[in-house]
């Protein structure tokens, strides 16, 4: 996951680039991490990063907008160009609002970093404590057990500059017996607030 810092410097890159028009930017960056079982079995553990960028150009009535996955210097022009070439052929629309300015903003503190970084390990060894409670109670599980970290930005022409972190964790469990099922999810910032 990119840092704010490096969130920041791609956004003014992106904006530089774009100096004829009124610009906004939205940087996302993130990982993820997930372990799945079924049949009291852990049978897939998958983790993966993203990131992406929107450019929306604003002009006279008209906008253009393009988003990418590739913040490379190369993949921000390709980015660029694209949002260009959509404000070309973009109808005129009287109801496109101004750009907000700089401006305060409640932080909201919801990134807890040993969620973010849980390791394979952790997650298997929440999978083993439920399918062992279920088993105890002659029930077969199947669920996902995932964990994330995210920052995103947003960065304007007009001077804004605001960005977020945080983390998420989820358990989801089905415990089926023969002739019936149950099912339950919990979610948190934080991992160790769900039982």
């Amino acid at each position: 996951m990119k840092t704010e810092n490096e969130l920041n410097l791609l956004a003014k890159q992106a904006l530089s680039k774009v100096s004829n028009y009124d610009a906004e930017v939205i940087i996302s960056s993130g990982d993820s991490a997930l372990t799945r079982f079924s049949e009291n079995v852990i049978t897939q553990n998958v983790i993966g990063s993203e990131d992406s960028l929107s450019l929306r150009l604003i002009k006279d009535g008209q906008m253009g907008k393009a988003r990418t996955g590739n913040l490379t210097e190369k993949g921000i022009f390709t980015c660029v160009d694209a949002a260009i070439a959509a404000f070309k052929v973009s109808e005129p629309d009287d109801k496109i609002e101004d750009l907000q300015p700089m401006q305060d903003y409640n932080a909201r503190l919801n990134y807890d970093l040993k969620t973010h970084q849980m390791s394979p390990e952790s997650r298997a060894d929440s999978v083993v404590n439920a399918v062992n409670d279920c088993k105890r109670n002659n029930l077969t599980a199947a669920g996902i057990h995932s964990n994330n970290g995210n920052t995103l930005a947003l960065a304007n022409s007009a001077g804004m500059w605001a960005s977020h972190t945080s983390s998420s964790a989820s358990f989801s469990i089905s415990a089926m017996s023969e002739d019936s099922s149950g099912w339950a999810e919990g979610s948190d910032a934080n991992f160790s607030n769900i039982n």
